[in-house]
Protein backbone atom coordinates (compact mmCIF):
# COMPACT_ATOMS: atom_id res chain seq x y z
CA UNK A 1 0.00 0.00 0.00
CA UNK A 2 0.94 3.68 -0.91
CA UNK A 3 -0.60 6.75 0.24
CA UNK A 4 -0.44 10.19 -1.93
CA UNK A 5 -1.87 13.76 -0.72
CA UNK A 6 -3.88 14.90 -3.59
CA UNK A 7 -5.57 17.85 -1.97
CA UNK A 8 -5.17 19.95 1.46
CA UNK A 9 -7.88 17.40 2.63
CA UNK A 10 -7.83 14.46 0.64
CA UNK A 11 -5.56 11.31 0.46
CA UNK A 12 -5.11 8.76 -2.15
CA UNK A 13 -4.65 4.83 -0.62
CA UNK A 14 -3.50 2.70 -3.11
CA UNK A 15 -3.59 -0.95 -2.82
CA UNK A 16 -1.85 -3.13 -5.67
CA UNK A 17 -2.06 -6.37 -4.17
CA UNK A 18 -5.59 -7.34 -6.58
CA UNK A 19 -4.66 -8.24 -9.83
CA UNK A 20 -6.57 -4.35 -10.70
CA UNK A 21 -4.96 -1.43 -8.78
CA UNK A 22 -7.59 -0.06 -6.37
CA UNK A 23 -8.14 3.74 -4.30
CA UNK A 24 -9.13 4.27 -1.05
CA UNK A 25 -10.09 7.71 -0.72
CA UNK A 26 -9.90 9.84 2.71
CA UNK A 27 -11.56 13.41 2.83
CA UNK A 28 -11.10 15.25 6.33
CA UNK A 29 -13.23 18.09 6.49
CA UNK A 30 -13.90 20.19 9.94
CA UNK A 31 -16.18 17.52 11.73
CA UNK A 32 -15.99 14.52 10.00
CA UNK A 33 -13.62 12.14 8.36
CA UNK A 34 -14.98 10.48 4.65
CA UNK A 35 -14.05 7.17 3.84
CA UNK A 36 -14.87 6.49 0.04
CA UNK A 37 -14.89 2.58 -0.11
CA UNK A 38 -13.09 0.25 2.31
CA UNK A 39 -11.07 -2.38 -0.10
CA UNK A 40 -11.24 -5.81 1.09
CA UNK A 41 -11.03 -6.20 4.56
CA UNK A 42 -9.99 -4.37 8.24
CA UNK A 43 -6.09 -5.90 7.45
CA UNK A 44 -6.68 -3.36 4.47
CA UNK A 45 -8.06 -0.13 6.34
CA UNK A 46 -5.58 -0.52 9.10
CA UNK A 47 -3.50 2.23 7.19
CA UNK A 48 -6.30 4.73 6.85
CA UNK A 49 -7.70 3.59 10.67
CA UNK A 50 -3.76 4.98 11.84
CA UNK A 51 -4.09 8.41 9.95
CA UNK A 52 -7.31 9.14 11.55
CA UNK A 53 -7.84 12.16 13.47
CA UNK A 54 -9.25 12.34 17.09
CA UNK A 55 -12.44 13.44 17.27
CA UNK A 56 -14.25 13.53 14.34
CA UNK A 57 -17.14 11.56 13.11
CA UNK A 58 -16.61 8.52 10.48
CA UNK A 59 -18.51 8.38 7.45
CA UNK A 60 -17.99 5.72 5.19
CA UNK A 61 -19.10 6.00 1.92
CA UNK A 62 -19.56 2.78 -0.78
CA UNK A 63 -19.83 4.00 -4.56
CA UNK A 64 -21.43 0.62 -5.22
CA UNK A 65 -22.16 -3.17 -3.91
CA UNK A 66 -19.38 -4.58 -5.23
CA UNK A 67 -17.01 -6.68 -2.81
CA UNK A 68 -13.67 -4.57 -2.87
CA UNK A 69 -15.61 -1.55 -2.13
CA UNK A 70 -17.07 -2.64 1.10
CA UNK A 71 -15.57 -5.85 2.96
CA UNK A 72 -13.24 -3.20 4.95
CA UNK A 73 -16.82 -1.93 6.23
CA UNK A 74 -16.47 -3.72 9.09
CA UNK A 75 -13.45 -1.64 10.20
CA UNK A 76 -15.31 1.12 10.67
CA UNK A 77 -18.08 1.99 13.95
CA UNK A 78 -19.53 5.00 12.42
CA UNK A 79 -22.32 5.66 9.66
CA UNK A 80 -22.17 3.58 6.26
CA UNK A 81 -23.80 5.49 3.08
CA UNK A 82 -25.15 4.48 0.14
CA UNK A 83 -27.72 4.47 -2.32
CA UNK A 84 -31.05 2.41 -1.07
CA UNK A 85 -30.34 -0.16 -3.98
CA UNK A 86 -26.47 -0.70 -2.65
CA UNK A 87 -27.72 -1.71 0.68
CA UNK A 88 -30.22 -3.94 -1.15
CA UNK A 89 -27.89 -5.70 -3.25
CA UNK A 90 -25.47 -5.72 -0.41
CA UNK A 91 -28.12 -7.56 1.93
CA UNK A 92 -29.30 -10.04 -0.47
CA UNK A 93 -25.98 -11.00 -2.00
CA UNK A 94 -22.58 -10.55 0.46
CA UNK A 95 -22.43 -14.46 1.56
CA UNK A 96 -22.45 -15.09 -2.31
CA UNK A 97 -19.75 -12.60 -3.09
CA UNK A 98 -17.59 -13.97 0.18
CA UNK A 99 -18.26 -17.63 -0.98
CA UNK A 100 -16.81 -16.34 -5.03
CA UNK A 101 -14.00 -13.95 -3.98
CA UNK A 102 -12.73 -14.48 -0.23
CA UNK A 103 -9.23 -15.70 -1.40
CA UNK A 104 -9.18 -11.96 -1.65
CA UNK A 105 -10.26 -10.42 1.99
CA UNK A 106 -7.69 -8.83 4.09
CA UNK A 107 -7.97 -9.53 7.62
CA UNK A 108 -11.83 -9.71 9.39
CA UNK A 109 -14.60 -9.46 6.72
CA UNK A 110 -17.99 -9.19 8.69
CA UNK A 111 -21.04 -8.07 7.35
CA UNK A 112 -21.97 -4.79 7.51
CA UNK A 113 -24.72 -2.99 6.14
CA UNK A 114 -25.07 1.20 4.74
CA UNK A 115 -26.65 2.58 7.95
CA UNK A 116 -27.94 5.73 5.92
CA UNK A 117 -29.29 5.57 2.15
CA UNK A 118 -30.84 7.83 -0.23
CA UNK A 119 -31.97 7.78 -3.41
CA UNK A 120 -30.74 11.22 -5.50
CA UNK A 121 -28.83 13.42 -3.55
CA UNK A 122 -27.38 13.99 -0.21
CA UNK A 123 -25.70 17.31 0.56
CA UNK A 124 -23.84 18.00 4.00
CA UNK A 125 -23.47 22.28 2.98
CA UNK A 126 -21.30 22.21 6.16
CA UNK A 127 -18.74 19.93 5.29
CA UNK A 128 -19.02 21.24 1.56
CA UNK A 129 -19.62 16.87 0.26
CA UNK A 130 -22.42 16.33 -2.08
CA UNK A 131 -23.67 12.44 -2.73
CA UNK A 132 -25.26 12.06 -6.21
CA UNK A 133 -26.90 9.36 -7.41
CA UNK A 134 -25.08 8.31 -10.97
CA UNK A 135 -26.14 4.80 -12.31
CA UNK A 136 -23.55 3.72 -14.62
CA UNK A 137 -21.09 1.00 -14.07
CA UNK A 138 -23.88 -0.51 -11.75
CA UNK A 139 -27.05 0.59 -10.87
CA UNK A 140 -26.65 1.19 -7.60
CA UNK A 141 -23.76 3.37 -8.24
CA UNK A 142 -23.09 7.10 -6.59
CA UNK A 143 -20.40 9.65 -6.94
CA UNK A 144 -19.18 12.41 -4.18
CA UNK A 145 -18.36 16.03 -5.41
CA UNK A 146 -15.77 17.48 -3.10
CA UNK A 147 -17.01 21.56 -3.86
CA UNK A 148 -14.25 22.91 -1.79
CA UNK A 149 -11.40 21.18 -3.61
CA UNK A 150 -13.78 20.81 -6.32
CA UNK A 151 -12.83 16.86 -6.25
CA UNK A 152 -14.86 14.67 -8.10
CA UNK A 153 -15.00 10.96 -6.89
CA UNK A 154 -16.88 8.61 -9.31
CA UNK A 155 -16.54 4.92 -8.32
CA UNK A 156 -16.35 2.66 -11.09
CA UNK A 157 -18.29 4.75 -13.06
CA UNK A 158 -14.56 5.53 -14.88
CA UNK A 159 -11.51 3.36 -15.63
CA UNK A 160 -8.61 3.20 -17.56
CA UNK A 161 -8.79 2.00 -20.45
CA UNK A 162 -12.53 1.89 -21.04
CA UNK A 163 -15.42 1.58 -19.04
CA UNK A 164 -16.72 -1.59 -17.54
CA UNK A 165 -20.55 -1.94 -18.40
CA UNK A 166 -21.92 -4.73 -15.62
CA UNK A 167 -25.74 -2.55 -16.14
CA UNK A 168 -27.31 -2.71 -19.56
CA UNK A 169 -28.78 0.16 -18.96
CA UNK A 170 -26.63 2.93 -21.48
CA UNK A 171 -28.61 5.59 -21.56
CA UNK A 172 -28.20 6.19 -18.07
CA UNK A 173 -24.21 5.59 -18.29
CA UNK A 174 -24.57 8.63 -20.73
CA UNK A 175 -26.77 10.56 -18.70
CA UNK A 176 -24.57 10.35 -15.46
CA UNK A 177 -21.21 11.03 -17.44
CA UNK A 178 -22.74 14.00 -18.85
CA UNK A 179 -23.79 14.92 -15.61
CA UNK A 180 -20.22 14.68 -14.47
CA UNK A 181 -19.09 17.55 -17.58
CA UNK A 182 -21.12 19.63 -15.48
CA UNK A 183 -19.16 20.14 -12.05
CA UNK A 184 -16.39 20.99 -13.93
CA UNK A 185 -14.16 19.48 -11.87
CA UNK A 186 -10.53 20.15 -11.13
CA UNK A 187 -9.97 16.54 -10.06
CA UNK A 188 -11.28 13.03 -11.14
CA UNK A 189 -11.17 10.29 -9.29
CA UNK A 190 -12.36 6.51 -9.99
CA UNK A 191 -12.00 3.44 -7.78
CA UNK A 192 -9.27 1.93 -10.06
CA UNK A 193 -7.97 4.88 -11.52
CA UNK A 194 -6.57 8.12 -10.84
CA UNK A 195 -6.00 11.64 -12.30
CA UNK A 196 -8.60 11.43 -14.78
CA UNK A 197 -9.33 14.20 -17.42
CA UNK A 198 -12.49 15.36 -18.77
CA UNK A 199 -11.24 14.66 -21.96
CA UNK A 200 -11.21 10.93 -21.02
CA UNK A 201 -15.09 11.50 -19.70
CA UNK A 202 -15.84 12.66 -23.27
CA UNK A 203 -13.74 9.71 -24.83
CA UNK A 204 -15.95 7.28 -22.76
CA UNK A 205 -19.46 8.81 -23.47
CA UNK A 206 -18.19 8.85 -27.30
CA UNK A 207 -17.00 4.75 -26.57
CA UNK A 208 -20.99 4.18 -25.26
CA UNK A 209 -22.72 6.04 -27.66
CA UNK A 210 -20.82 3.39 -30.53
CA UNK A 211 -21.34 0.81 -28.29
CA UNK A 212 -25.55 1.17 -27.70
CA UNK A 213 -25.32 1.75 -32.04
CA UNK A 214 -23.37 -1.40 -32.21
CA UNK A 215 -21.02 0.30 -34.74
CA UNK A 216 -17.59 -0.21 -35.09
CA UNK A 217 -15.10 0.70 -32.80
CA UNK A 218 -11.31 0.30 -33.35
CA UNK A 219 -8.93 -0.47 -30.33
CA UNK A 220 -5.29 0.24 -30.29
CA UNK A 221 -4.52 -2.43 -27.25
CA UNK A 222 -5.66 -6.06 -26.87
CA UNK A 223 -7.20 -5.00 -23.13
CA UNK A 224 -9.70 -2.37 -24.87
CA UNK A 225 -10.84 -5.06 -27.29
CA UNK A 226 -11.46 -7.92 -24.66
CA UNK A 227 -12.99 -5.16 -22.49
CA UNK A 228 -15.48 -4.40 -25.38
CA UNK A 229 -16.15 -8.00 -26.26
CA UNK A 230 -17.10 -8.64 -22.41
CA UNK A 231 -19.47 -5.16 -22.23
CA UNK A 232 -21.36 -6.30 -25.81
CA UNK A 233 -22.27 -9.69 -23.82
CA UNK A 234 -23.72 -7.46 -20.94
CA UNK A 235 -25.99 -6.02 -23.47
CA UNK A 236 -26.58 -9.05 -24.97
CA UNK A 237 -28.04 -10.31 -21.29
CA UNK A 238 -24.95 -13.36 -21.52
CA UNK A 239 -23.17 -12.66 -18.43
CA UNK A 240 -25.13 -13.93 -15.47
Amino acid sequence: MTKEKITTRATAYHFSDLPMATFVYVIKSARRVWVIDTFCGSLSMEPVLQDMPEGREVMVVNTHFHWDHVWGNCAFTGEVVSHRRCRELLAAGWEQELAKYGKYRRGRVERRLPTITFEQRLFFPEEGIELFYSPGHTADSISLFDHEDRLLYVGDNLERPLVYVEDPDLDAYLRTLEEYKKYRPQLLMAGHAKNLTLEEVEGNIDYLRHLKAGTEVVFVTEEERLIHAANQKVLKGECG
